[in-house]
């Protein structure tokens, strides 16, 4: 669970600030996610609390992959190929 508390954006049609979820929160989410190389939180479901707003998200781990990948991801291999990455392994 990310907690956040930022201002919101404005909202062009009534000038107020509204809760927001960026693409820059769902990457850096989805990075702690991908560096638990050995599964040892064995991460089911992620989401975000906006504290200003009070309002919680959450969605299944394996299901917002698939829908943000647009096709069935091995969360296995791609922990691995981040670690490569960042390992030279």
């Amino acid at each position: 669970m990310e907690f956040k508390s930022r201002l919101g954006q404005r909202s062009k049609q009534t000038g107020l600030r509204v809760d927001t979820l960026t693409l820059v929160d769902l990457y850096q989410v989805l990075g702690y996610i991908l560096f638990d190389w050995s599964n040892r939180y064995d991460i089911r479901s992620f989401g975000f609390y906006s504290a200003r707003y009070g309002h919680l998200a959450e969605w299944s781990l394996c299901e917002a992959l698939d829908v943000l990948a647009g096709q069935a991801v091995d969360l296995a291999a791609e922990r691995e190929g981040v670690q490569r990455l960042l390992t030279h392994k």
